[in-house]
């Protein structure tokens, strides 16, 4: 697998690694840059590799729910993201720093883990070409060289594929 940060500066795209998968994976052109798998069809945990690093996420909790992230060597937990109503929320790191998650645009859903001053880190968006959609992933350069880079990409796809889950369900 190439690095995240090797890959950041072309186009990422996420793509399905078959057509009803519960797997994902990030592709620049056709090399594989990181994967999220669902190993259940009714469980929200899925297995995140990236980076020769693994994590677990996990989604708890009903009213105030929040993510649970698991490194899967066993380490301390890489971070938490606490979701606020709506569909936002922000991921705290061990060190205190945050990120807010929020959803933008007005056509095109978009989707971004941005600074307090609103500042885009990393940005996920769907656009519709032939009846098929392009799911991109754009990585800001002043963030290319941040040790959570392969985490945020994994737990903002994990994101969005939970939104889209939960809407389909109503």
């Amino acid at each position: 697998m190439k690095r995240l940060a090797e890959a950041a500066a072309g186009d990422l795209v996420w793509t399905r690694t078959a057509r009803f998968s519960r797997a994902w994976e990030l592709r620049s052109g056709d090399e594989v840059v990181a994967s999220l798998t669902w190993p259940s069809t009714f469980s929200s945990r899925a297995v995140a590799v990236a980076d020769g690093a693994r994590w677990e996420f996990l989604r708890e909790g009903t009213f105030r729910a929040r993510v649970v992230l698991r490194d899967g060597a066993g380490g301390p937990e890489p971070a938490r993201f606490e979701r606020r109503f709506g569909g936002g929320g922000e991921i705290v790191f061990p060190d205190g720093r945050r990120l807010l998650w929020s959803r933008g645009g007005l056509i095109r859903s978009t989707w971004s883990f941005t600074t307090s001053d609103g500042f885009p880190v990393v940005t996920f968006s769907s656009e519709l070409r032939w009846f098929r959609s392009i799911e991109r992933l754009q990585i800001d350069e002043t963030a290319r060289s941040l040790s959570e880079l392969p985490l945020l990409a994994l737990v903002g796809w994990y994101l969005v594929i939970l939104t889209r889950r939960n809407r389909a369900a109503r």
